[in-house]
């Protein structure tokens, strides 16, 4: 669980802040989905600040319509399993992903693996509910010292499989 937490706060562009002298309430600051991200690590007992801090992303490729994805890499510290998290639409995430995180081990993942997770991702969106995928992977220490080798197709494959994330994505009240 703390692998997706992380790759959620990680490959999150929205922050949370908190109420101060000008705002009363916690202020959104960005796109409420991704805040919504934040909200569950802090939830899950995610210390948001020192995590950025400790391993501040060093590059990102964005999200764009045609992947449906964004990925982020971060700086390592050698304390996280990965160094790059993915997050974004389910079935474009999961079919990057060569394996998958399963009681804290790295498994080869299969297509009924596969199959199981678009499954949870159709229950979930059937009952209107929004749902990212999250993977994260581990690149070379040649791509890390050359963050211009770092492009969708040397980063965006071989990924991770961490989990699924779920939101409610209701109307706003005024």
């Amino acid at each position: 669980m703390k692998e997706v937490l992380l790759g959620g706060v990680f490959a999150d562009n929205a922050r949370i802040q908190k109420p101060d002298k000008h705002h009363l309430r916690y202020q959104i600051l960005g796109d409420p989905t991704e805040a919504c991200l934040e909200v569950v690590a802090r939830k899950g007992k995610i210390d948001v600040e020192a995590e950025v801090e400790k391993t501040p992303r060093v590059k990102e490729l964005p999200f764009d319509s045609s992947r449906k994805m964004m990925t982020v890499i971060q700086s390592s510290d050698g304390t996280h399993r990965f160094n790059t998290y993915t997050k974004g639409a389910p079935n474009c995430v999961v079919d990057k992903c060569t394996s998958y995180l399963c009681d804290g081990k790295i498994q080869p993942i299969t297509q009924e693996i596969k199959d199981k997770i678009m499954r949870a991702n159709d229950g979930y969106a059937k009952d209107d509910l929004r749902v990212l995928a999250v993977a994260g992977r581990n690149l070379d220490q040649k791509i890390m010292d050359d963050l211009d080798l770092a492009t969708i197709d040397t980063v965006g494959r071989d990924l991770t499989f961490l989990g699924l994330t779920v939101m409610m994505d209701s109307p706003i009240k005024s």
